[in-house]
C-alpha cells in the first residue's frame, strides 16, 4: 500500500500538537459559582423554604446552595471533605447570612442528626457517585420530619453550546464529547453500583410520596460576559479529557485557545442552554 507522505507528516504533526496541548485550567475561584447563581436561585425560588424551616444541604461540596439557603432560612451543610467545608466557611464569612448556616464533616449515609430534624433536604449531584444511594436515601429520609420534603437534584439532559458543524474537523464534535461523557459516567455508576432507574424511584423506595420531577432551564446568549466567557471556555476545554480521538481533541484545543483564529467564544451566533431536574417528594 503507497502511503501519503505529505498526509502522514501531517497526521503526525496533528497528533503531536494535541498531545503537547496544554492541561485544561479551572475557572478563577468563584467563577463556577458565579455562572451558576442564576440558575441556583431559581431552583431555590421554587422550593420556596419557609424563614422558619431548616434545611439540610447534603454533599455541600463548594457551599453555592448553602449560601443561597442561608438567606431565607437556617441550613446545615454536610459533606465528608474538611477542605471543601473549609471552603464554605470561608465564603459564608464575606456574608451577612453567616448565622443562619452550621458546617458539619458527616457522611450523608451516617449523619449525626436525631430523627425528623430537618423541613427539606436538598442533595445536588451527589447521588451518582455513592455506593449505597439506597442506604443514603433511607438516612436522608429519616432524618426529615413527617411532612417534609426531600428534593434530589441530578441532571437528566446534558447541556449544548456549539452548532452541529463549526465549519471545519468534523462535524458532530459536541456530540460525540457528550458520549464520550455519557459512557464515562455510566461506567463509573456501575462500577459503584448499577442502578436501572431514573432517580425519582430512589425516593419511593426510600419511602417518600407523591415524588414528582421538575426541570430548569439555565440559558446564556452572546455577548457573553466575562464571567460567562470564562466558564464556557473551561466547559469546551475539559471535554480534551474524555476519550476522544486526537484530532478531536486539538479541534477542542484550537477552539478553546484565545489566540486561535477559530477560538469559538468569538462566534456571535453561540447560545448555550443547561437543563436541571429536580426530584422532589414528601416524607
Amino acid at each position: 500500500m503507497k502511503i501519503n507522505r505529505r498526509s502522514a507528516l501531517a497526521g503526525i504533526a496533528l497528533q503531536a500538537r494535541a498531545q503537547s496541548s496544554p492541561p485544561v485550567e479551572r475557572p478563577r475561584p468563584g467563577v463556577m459559582s458565579a455562572f451558576w447563581e442564576p440558575l441556583d436561585r431559581q431552583m431555590i425560588d421554587w422550593l420556596a423554604p419557609a424563614k422558619s424551616a431548616h434545611v439540610l444541604d447534603a454533599g455541600c461540596g463548594r457551599g453555592d446552595h448553602v449560601r443561597l439557603f442561608a438567606e431565607r432560612c437556617r441550613v446545615t451543610g454536610v459533606d465528608l471533605k474538611p477542605e471543601l467545608l473549609d471552603y464554605v466557611q470561608g465564603a459564608l464569612a464575606a456574608t451577612r447570612f453567616s448565622g443562619n448556616a452550621t458546617l458539619r464533616q458527616a457522611d450523608i449515609a451516617k449523619l449525626p442528626f436525631k430523627d425528623a430534624t430537618f423541613d427539606l433536604v436538598w442533595s445536588s449531584h451527589v447521588f451518582h457517585g455513592l455506593r449505597n444511594i439506597a442506604a443514603a436515601a433511607r438516612e436522608l429520609k429519616r432524618v426529615l420530619r413527617p411532612g417534609g420534603r426531600f428534593a434530589l437534584r441530578e441532571n437528566r439532559v446534558l447541556s449544548a453550546l456549539l452548532p452541529a458543524d463549526l465549519g471545519f474537523g468534523v462535524a458532530g464534535l459536541e456530540a460525540r464529547a457528550d458520549l464520550a461523557f455519557t459512557k464515562w459516567l455510566t461506567e463509573d455508576r456501575a462500577a459503584r453500583g448499577r442502578y436501572p432507574h431514573l432517580w425519582g424511584q430512589i425516593l419511593r423506595d426510600a419511602g417518600v410520596r407523591d415524588v414528582q420531577a421538575k426541570s430548569f432551564l439555565h440559558e446564556a446568549n452572546q455577548p457573553f460576559s466575562d464571567i460567562q466567557r470564562e466558564y464556557l471556555r473551561y466547559h469546551l476545554a475539559r471535554k480534551r479529557e474524555w476519550d476522544l480521538t486526537e484530532a478531536d481533541k486539538q479541534t477542542l484545543h484550537e477552539i478553546t485557545d484565545p489566540a486561535s483564529p477559530r477560538y469559538v467564544l468569538n462566534r456571535p451566533d453561540l447560545y448555550y442552554v443547561s437543563v436541571s431536574t429536580i426530584y422532589l417528594g414528601i416524607a
